[in-house]
C-alpha cells in the first residue's frame, strides 16, 4: 500500500513539475530588445515567464519581453496586472471597457488592440467599443 501511495506522490510531483515548464518558446516579439529564447534565459528570467505562461494569459506578449530585462521588477508588474485584469471586483465587461478607455486615452495602441477584442468577447457593445476610439 505505502508502495502505491509513494508511486501516486511522484506522478503528482512529476505533474506538477511538468505544468511548471513551458513546452515551447513564449514567442517574443520586438525590435527594441532582442526576443529571447526560454533556453537563453537566466533561471530568474524563466521564472517570470513560468509565472506568466502557466497563469491566465498563457502569452507573453504585451511588455513581458522588455520587462525580462528586470525580472524583480516584471514579476511585480505581472502581479499587478494580473490582479487588476482577473481578480477585479467588476465584472469582466466593465472591466475591460474601463482598459480600452484608458488604452484610448494614453494612446496605448497595443493595449487598446488587444484589449478592444477581449471587451467584445466578454459581451461589451461593439458600438459602445468602437465608441472609444
Amino acid at each position: 500500500m505505502r508502495f502505491h501511495i509513494l508511486c501516486a506522490c511522484l506522478v503528482a510531483v512529476a505533474t506538477v513539475a511538468a505544468a511548471q515548464t513551458p513546452t515551447s518558446d513564449p514567442k517574443l516579439r520586438g525590435d527594441r530588445f532582442k526576443p529571447l529564447t526560454y533556453n537563453e534565459m537566466t533561471p530568474e528570467q524563466k521564472t517570470l515567464t513560468d509565472h506568466i505562461m502557466n497563469g491566465p494569459r498563457h502569452a507573453m506578449d504585451g511588455p513581458f519581453n522588455v520587462l525580462l530585462r528586470s525580472p524583480d521588477v516584471g514579476e511585480l508588474a505581472q502581479q499587478m496586472g494580473l490582479q487588476f485584469r482577473f481578480h477585479s471586483s467588476l465584472p469582466t465587461k466593465l472591466n475591460e471597457f474601463a482598459i480600452i478607455l484608458m488604452a484610448r486615452l494614453w494612446t496605448v495602441q497595443f493595449e487598446f488592440a488587444a484589449h478592444h477584442r477581449l471587451a467584445l468577447a466578454a459581451g461589451l457593445s461593439p458600438a459602445i467599443a468602437d465608441g472609444s476610439r
